[in-house]
């Protein structure tokens, strides 16, 4: 074989070459997790080898004029230059083709292959994780710096990947032995001070293409312009898409009382112990291969929010974190003397964070042996605007589901946003995994699965089809044809999706046209063990404004039904809520029970431009009563609510805390990642003593003056940035987009659970949680909404009593909320408890 100084002549000789140097590998390597003694034959596809391990390594770690020759030996000199990875990162057993001409970065190409050791430390059953696969193709390192980087950057340059997309062309076969990898330059761009280059590349396995490389963008920037970097910063374009999707749903297949997860349940995981994670209801036999990968290539150590019906699709928002410090393992060796976090680790946190949430929903129920498998022809696309250097930080992900199904194998794909140190650093589009078995399965072995388990629906006047296309389909389809009229307009609706709390009308007594006192509905709500509405909160106990919702929902079924809407065929008439008391008679907990409600019409009174309705309303589960009230409705032209003028008629009346002096006050920012930990996580032993999170986490800031307020035991004031992207638009209602006014109740109490917590209220108790007040009455009253025009939101409450009674502390007091400048709702008596879990 030829001496490696001589690869360096034909380099002075002649700007364009191809390197090819027959060296066989050595039988031992100081590395043996870059090439194991034990590493399988030589594939017959390589019929030359250039640089062998070692001499990788010496590129790597060495001098790069030990391999490319003594034109290089002025890099030598320079700490900092384009490098591969260091072992255990180092994923290149040998370079086989290699062809460039110096300073020309309009093409180059490498081929490596990549020897994967017996017992992987990265790998799950002999499997490569997706993260280490991207990053096995990063010759093209090797070959910039071959084309001569180093000489124009003199060591004042880093090389970071900014753009790149994958996709997987099929399963990824069992017994890999040997990764082979072309890269190939495409174009470039050099200014004064910097270089872009563009890249594309392939992954075989065998003789069998499996993965393809597009799109590939990666610079060499000075500390100056990392330092610089704004982050990912959304477009115009990009929250026009987002506002575009339809929300979905999607029911897991398994139930889990836990919401957020530390580092010991994800090592569970990774040990394949499913059930120890997520509790026993998940312990199922076989499967071994869907777990996590092992502990030293966990990119995620806890997940602190689970929102199933989460996310602009409403399939599910997963927030992971990784914890970073300066002594984590990837910045000693990637790179040397220039240490980050791999990007490829980045996009591995996001599949191992994905992997999570598909065995959270219980999806390997619908398999016997599968492994986690990336989804064919699914293009994954990877952004980087950013770098996690050496010092101590949190990673979080924020994973988005925007598809998830369960034939022809339960699948999903994910958008996942990576945050470090306040800035969007990441973004990984199109992430796709399936579960897929290891060998074809029958139905018999499959059994009867929970998702296949499907009761037939109680008889009923109209059924949960006909509700949702009263939702947001067509309203001649479950009220007949003389709604004909809204078949192509805006109409009145029932909330949709996870919001519309009614599952059937059971019966409905009185005639249409005829809008008399004593008509009445009875309609069933069945509810989910995994509810939205209790997964997100602190405690499984049912907040308030489900209470309200639920009771109040079939009062808009019964008016559209006895065709209130059709007295005034050419308006178009929006349906809001005025006022309303309840009172809760007993603490149910309803999760997996249905809730029967009997409505009845008391009054319908028509004016100019608007209807007037008030009805009674009773809540019961398996005939126990145990909420009841009253409420009032109001069908309103446009023109009506246009000219609102709120509580006040039209004057701006301030919060008490601007006409207050001298109050001392504490505010906090729940926002902050401190008070983000003190408030929605709680302690092991407290664990419910917490605020509620997801779709039931309303507030961005709270003030608290602790002997303030008109009845000076007490006030907070709390206010939220309302955007068009908020949750309950899309779901409250279709083509009329305007918060519920019982999420403006459950804000007020937010608000009062903060002001229990940061005095420490509950701190009595062994083990404290919210609850309701029983046999006590809220009133409130709205005379304005929240549109998706409104940009703040702000409230506050007058603490009336905080007192000791039946073993609950209770805190009441009065509150209002203003949209902007105006104040739209009064609340009276609202109440929160305090109790033992």
């Amino acid at each position: 074989s030829k001496p490696v100084a001589e690869l360096s002549q034909p380099m002075a000789e002649t700007k364009t070459m191809t390197l090819v140097k027959h060296q066989i590998p050595r039988q031992e390597f100081t590395h043996q997790e870059t090439v194991p003694v034990n590493s399988p034959a030589i594939p017959e596809t390589s019929t030359t080898i250039i640089f062998n391990a070692d001499d990788v390594l010496e590129f790597t770690e060495g001098k790069v004029s030990r391999v490319f020759g003594k034109d290089f030996e002025s890099i030598d000199g320079y700490a900092r230059r384009v490098r591969l990875p260091s072992p255990p990162y180092l994923f290149i057993s040998r370079v086989t083709k290699l062809e460039g001409e110096r300073e020309n970065y309009k093409t180059g190409v490498i081929e490596t292959e990549y020897d994967l050791p017996a017992n992987a430390w990265y790998a799950v059953d002999g499997q490569v994780p997706l993260g280490i696969c991207k990053e096995a193709g990063h010759g093209i390192l090797l070959l910039l710096s071959y084309l001569g980087s180093d000489f124009e950057n003199k060591g004042k340059r880093s090389f970071r990947l900014l753009d790149l997309t994958a996709t997987f062309l099929d399963k990824q076969p069992e017994a890999i032995k040997t990764l082979r990898y072309e890269v190939r330059i495409t174009s470039h761009v050099i200014t004064e001070d910097s270089l872009l280059i563009f890249f594309k590349g392939e992954c075989w396995i065998g003789d069998t293409l499996w993965m393809k490389l597009d799109g590939g963008c990666a610079g060499l920037f000075s500390d100056q312009e990392l330092a610089q970097g704004q982050g990912i910063v959304s477009t115009e374009e990009d929250n026009k898409a987002l506002n575009s999707i339809q929300p979905q749903h999607f029911q897991p297949l398994l139930s889990c009382e836990k919401l957020i997860f530390d580092q010991q349940d994800l090592l569970h995981l990774s040990q394949g112990n499913i059930a120890a994670c997520f509790g026993s209801n998940y312990q199922q036999q076989g499967n071994p291969s869907l777990r996590l990968p092992p502990q030293k290539l966990l990119m995620i150590d806890r997940v602190i929010d689970i929102d199933p019906q989460g996310g602009a699709a409403g399939l599910g928002l997963v927030m992971g974190t990784k914890s970073v410090t300066p002594e984590d393992w990837y910045f000693l060796c990637h790179f040397k003397n220039d240490p980050t976090m791999p990007g490829s680790l980045m996009v591995e946190g996001s599949c191992q964070l994905l992997q999570f949430y598909l065995l959270f929903l219980g999806l390997q129920t619908r398999t016997v042996d599968a492994r986690f498998q990336p989804i064919a022809e699914l293009a994954m696309s990877s952004r980087f605007r950013g770098q996690v250097t050496p010092g101590s930080g949190t990673l979080v992900y924020q994973l988005e589901i925007t598809e998830i199904g369960l034939s022809p194998q339960p699948f999903a794909s994910a958008n996942v946003d990576i945050i470090f140190a306040g800035k969007t650093i990441a973004a990984i589009k199109n992430l796709g995994l399936q579960l897929s078995e290891k060998q074809p399965v029958s139905q018999k072995q499959l059994g009867t699965l929970p998702s296949q388990i499907t009761t037939p629906e109680p008889a009923a006047l109209f059924s949960s089809e006909q509700l949702k296309e009263l939702a947001e389909g067509s309203v001649t389809r479950c009220l007949g044809p003389e709604f004909q009229i809204y078949d192509n307009r805006r109409c009145v609706r029932v909330p949709n999706n996870e919001f519309c709390l009614i599952s059937r009308v059971l019966d409905v007594e009185g005639k249409r046209h005829e809008l008399k006192p004593n008509s009445t509905i009875t309609t069933d709500y069945d509810v989910s063990p995994t509810a939205w509405f209790y997964n997100h909160n602190s405690y499984p106990y049912l907040p308030y404004c489900a209470y309200i919702e639920i009771a109040g929902q079939p009062c808009i079924f019964l008016g559209v039904h006895l065709g209130t809407t059709l007295l005034f065929p050419d308006e178009d008439l929006y349906f809001r809520n005025l006022d309303g008391e309840g009172k809760v008679l007993k603490d149910i907990d309803l999760r997996g029970k249905t809730i029967t409600d009997k409505v009845t019409m008391l009054s319908s009174t028509a004016v100019k431009g608007a209807i007037i309705q008030k009805f009674d309303f009773q809540l019961f589960c398996d005939g126990e009563e145990f909420y009841q009230g009253n409420m009032v409705f109001g069908y309103f032209s446009h023109q009506v609510l246009a000219n609102q003028v709120g509580l006040d008629n039209g004057k701006l009346v301030p919060p008490w805390y601007e006409q207050s002096l001298n109050n001392t006050a504490i505010t906090i920012n729940l926002n902050a990642p401190e008070n983000r930990q003190k408030f929605y996580h709680a302690p092991p032993h407290k664990p419910h003593y917490r605020l509620a999170h997801s779709q039931l986490d309303f507030l961005d800031d709270v003030m608290i003056i602790e002997a303030g307020g008109k009845y000076q035991k007490g006030y907070i004031y709390a206010s939220t940035e309302i955007t068009p992207n908020d949750w309950f638009f899309s779901r409250h209602f279709y083509q009329d987009p305007v918060m519920p006014g019982a999420l403006g109740v459950e804000a007020i109490l937010q608000a009062m659970q903060v002001y229990g917590l940061e005095l420490d209220l509950g701190k009595s108790f062994k083990s404290p949680r919210f609850g309701q007040v029983l046999n006590h009455q809220i009133t409130w009253k709205y005379r304005g909404q929240i549109t998706p025009e409104n940009r703040k939101m702000f409230l506050e409450v007058h603490i009336s009593s905080i007192e000791l009674e039946n073993e609950q502390i209770k805190i009441i007091g009065d509150a209002s909320l203003w949209k902007d400048n105006m104040r739209i709702y009064e609340i009276k008596d609202i109440a929160i408890g305090l109790l033992e879990a």
